[in-house]
């Protein structure tokens, strides 16, 4: 009963109404669990847990057997330690289902991830930490130098 708790605090929310399976994953309970968003309850659990969610294009994953709040919003989705985990997972769970009329036959195979033959780019919009807080600020281009390190 009562919120989910974060666990990596247990004082703050895990987020969402997919917040038991993003703690469950985050405190490395399970290695991937199935959440279910209309708005923000796969993403949000994700990153208050510091784990990884993808929320599904409309029709990816059947909703068969899930709570409908809103037919045209509502997905189900992996939620894993890593996008690796997340992509083996809809790999496994997309496609066709007769039980559900908004699915759509369109599998995903998962290769796994990519091979890098150079070094990654990263890109940064200019000006995106410019209306955020100071904290947040420095902690982004603390994370940045470090990446350019790498």
């Amino acid at each position: 009963t009562g919120a989910g708790l974060n666990p990596w605090d247990t004082g703050r929310w895990s987020g969402g109404s997919s917040s038991g399976p993003g703690s469950a994953v985050g405190a490395g309970l399970v290695p991937f669990a199935i959440g279910s968003e209309t708005w923000g309850s796969i993403m949000n659990p994700a990153g208050f847990c510091g784990i990884t969610g993808v929320r599904p294009t409309y029709g990816r994953v059947s909703r068969h057997g899930a709570m409908a709040l809103s037919w045209t919003m509502d997905k189900l989705g992996p939620m894993g330690r890593t996008a690796d985990d997340c992509g083996l997972v809809l790999a496994a769970i997309a496609g066709r289902d007769p039980a559900d009329a908004t699915s759509v036959e369109r599998t995903l195979e998962w290769s796994g991830p990519p091979r890098l033959d150079s070094k990654p780019k990263i890109a940064v919009v200019d000006g995106c930490d410019q209306h955020v807080q100071k904290a947040v600020r420095k902690n982004f281009r603390k994370s940045l130098e470090k990446l350019e390190k790498l």
